[in-house]
């Protein structure tokens, strides 16, 4: 109020500023893209683009350390719950184990159990290492 602005507003606000430095289109309703906004406006960032988009990009760097450090990769099935858990992370900024009984997109797909079997033992380790490498 009382302007009743939306996230997508101000977005395509600063694209009409300057678009050299505006990327992409927010996910609308998602709290990563109003921390996106403010970190813009601050001078904290200086390029205006969604969450998800430096997600999948961390993501993408995560994953090549990974895959140097242990000389292996994932199977398809662990990969296919890692870019769920990259999504969950992109849209609410981190993850943790209750959360994989709590979401229903995770939980439908066995949760934290499912989680745990494919996993192992490490799974609240490789959380907190993606919530580390995704967010910061």
């Amino acid at each position: 109020p009382p302007f009743h602005l939306l996230p997508v507003d101000i977005w395509q606000a600063y694209a009409r500023l300057n678009a050299a430095v505006v990327r992409g289109a927010p996910v609308e309703d998602q709290l990563t893209e109003i921390i996106q906004l403010v970190r813009f406006t601050l001078g904290q960032e200086a390029v205006l683009e969604p969450f998800s988009a430096r997600v999948e990009q961390k993501f993408n760097l995560w994953r090549g350390r990974y895959i140097k450090k242990h000389d292996k990769d994932f199977t398809e099935e662990q990969l296919e719950w890692l870019r769920l858990i990259r999504g969950y992370i992109a849209a609410n900024v981190a993850i943790e184990p209750r959360s994989l009984l709590e979401d229903p997109s995770l939980n439908e797909r066995g949760g934290l159990i499912k989680a745990q079997a494919l996993f192992g033992p490490g799974l609240k380790d490789l959380l907190n290492d993606l919530n580390e490498a995704l967010v910061a």
